[in-house]
Parts: structure tokens; sequence; C-alpha cells
């Protein structure tokens, strides 16, 4: 069911390929009226149908290298431009991102 999901949003939405850490839009309902947004829009989107089929999944938030690093002992919102999807699977963090024009997997991340 994961799989399905996942594809599903990959291959009927589309990412504009904008950063951000917040919605775009006022709700998933209109992120997914719409068929696409930001890619922090279809990240959080992928989280909310994950949950919904009582998947443990989480919104992640980083940097991107051409953000630059955060701070480690005082971390601010505004250091932050990119939200990947993880959810736990037997054990091992596995991290999905959407980006604009093809997706990225990233697997067992350690933390």
């Amino acid at each position: 069911q994961v799989k399905s999901i996942y594809y599903y949003i990959r291959n009927n939405y589309k990412c504009n390929g904008k950063n951000g850490i917040y919605l775009s839009k006022p709700g998933l309902k209109n992120v997914a009226k719409a068929k696409g947004g930001k890619i922090a829009d279809i990240n959080l989107l992928l989280t909310a149908m994950l949950r919904n089929i009582k998947v443990e999944a989480y919104p992640v938030i980083l940097s991107t290298a051409e953000n630059g690093i955060s701070h480690t002992y005082y971390p601010l919102m505004s250091q932050y431009n990119y939200v990947v999807v993880k959810r736990l699977a037997l054990g091992d963090y596995e991290q999905k991102a959407f980006t604009s024009g093809f997706n990225l997997s990233l697997s067992h991340i350690i933390f």
C-alpha cells in the first residue's frame, strides 16, 4: 500500500521545484485538488496519505547545500528550506523526497 501511494503521488502530482518548509496553499485539500505545488506541498501530502493508512510517517525539515548549514546548538526555522518524508520501516529509517522532475529515495539513513 505504501508503494502504491508513493507511485500515485509521483505519477499524478507535479512539483514546481520551489523549496520551502510550509504549505503554499491553504490546506492539503487544495494541494490535492490542484494536483501539484511546491516540494513541501507534495511531501506533506505524502505524509498525510501515509498516516491515513496508519503508516508511521513524519515530515523532516532540512537545509540543502545551497541554503547552507544549520547551527547545531541553536537551530532556527529560517535555516531550513526543504521537507522530506520519513517513515519507520522494520527498524530502519527510509526517506522519500519529491523534487522537480524526478524523485529521490534515500534509504537506511541514520540520524
